[in-house]
């Protein structure tokens, strides 16, 4: 019940236009990595691939929320998805320093989070 009001919370902020993308990237490149963050993960979330590649950079250089490769590859591979070639190339360069196993559960997590969506 908490996910499906939150869902709709999100969805309701979001098409009020409550999230937004430039306003993240000004906070990102002001260092307000909170704002940026608060701005970029519900964007993430809904499936902009712009926001989904701002979250993959902080996640892998750990700005604004703890250092996390798996979380990383997992939003890069989202936005790779959708055709963002940047995206693509940081997440195969990412790979290169994570093990296996980690690339495995990076994208299960993108497998779990399209399914949810479909």
């Amino acid at each position: 019940m908490k996910k499906v009001l939150l869902a709709a919370l999100m969805l309701f902020l979001f098409a009020c236009g409550g999230y937004n993308y430039e306003k993240g990237r000004d906070a990102y490149d002001r260092g307000d990595y909170q704002i940026a963050l608060q701005e970029f993960r519900p964007l993430a979330e809904e499936g902009d691939a712009s926001a989904q590649t701002k979250l993959g950079r902080m996640y892998e250089q750990g700005i604004g929320v703890p250092q996390n490769f798996v979380q990383a590859h997992k939003w890069y591979n989202l936005a790779a998805a959708q055709g963002i070639e940047h995206a693509k190339t940081y997440r195969d360069q990412l790979a290169e320093r994570m093990t296996e196993d980690e690339i495995k559960e990076a994208r299960m997590m993108a497998h779990e989070w399209m399914e949810e969506r479909r």
